[in-house]
């Protein structure tokens, strides 16, 4: 199924958020990059932002970057930096077109800095993501993100031989935290743009 992008930008902004249509990665890249400048940047676990090798730009262009994937041996360290950062990068798991975001995490730091650390908050999400409820992205995510994840990563689950959530108790499950953004957290010290590309990406 297919969605009006600007429609489901516009059930963004009527939440708080900030939100822009582009037609594809690349344009979404260049605007990254150009909002940043030369301010700190940290990164949550995202193939939608790693396909697009924002990471890799931003280091050659001499900005303090921050993430856990490339440093195994200090997950902890790097992830409280990339907290800390000006700007933060990720995406969500599934984006109901009311405008309501989910993301389910292992360990917590990608959900925790969505909402609170940086003040600038970048989240890239490709049309693949949108879902028409809660209930389906819920089940987006249980039955095909988590799967996907989980054989990513080489973990013994149960989903990674049957493809779809048992809710299993393994401690190797990697879906232990989830995170539904409603409304921009109120307060007014951060700020959410959603970046809508009008192309498939990551899962």
């Amino acid at each position: 199924m297919s969605y009006c992008l600007n429609e489901v930008a516009e059930a963004l902004r009527k939440r708080g958020f900030t939100a822009t249509v582009h037609k594809n990665a690349d344009e979404v890249k260049q605007r990254i990059m150009k909002d940043i400048g030369g301010a700190s940047v940290g990164f949550g676990g995202s193939m939608t932002v790693r396909g697009m090798e924002v990471y890799e730009s931003l280091r050659e262009n001499g900005n303090e970057v921050y993430w856990h994937w490339f440093h195994p041996d200090a997950i902890r360290e790097i992830s409280e930096k990339a907290r800390l950062a000006d700007y933060y990068i990720t995406s969500v798991n599934a984006l109901v077109k009311d405008g309501r975001m989910v993301s389910v995490d292992g360990r917590g730091n990608r959900v925790a800095a969505t909402f609170h650390g940086p003040k600038k908050v970048l989240l890239v999400v490709g049309k693949n993501k949108i879902v028409e409820t809660l209930d389906e992205g819920m089940d987006r995510i249980k039955n095909y993100v988590r799967p996907l994840n989980a054989k990513r990563l080489k973990r013994d689950t149960p989903c990674t031989k049957n493809g779809k959530c048992v809710d299993c108790m393994s401690p190797q499950r990697i879906c232990c935290i989830t995170l539904i953004l409603e409304y921009l957290p109120n307060g007014g010290d951060v700020d959410i743009h959603v970046y809508l590309v009008d192309q498939e990406l990551g899962f």
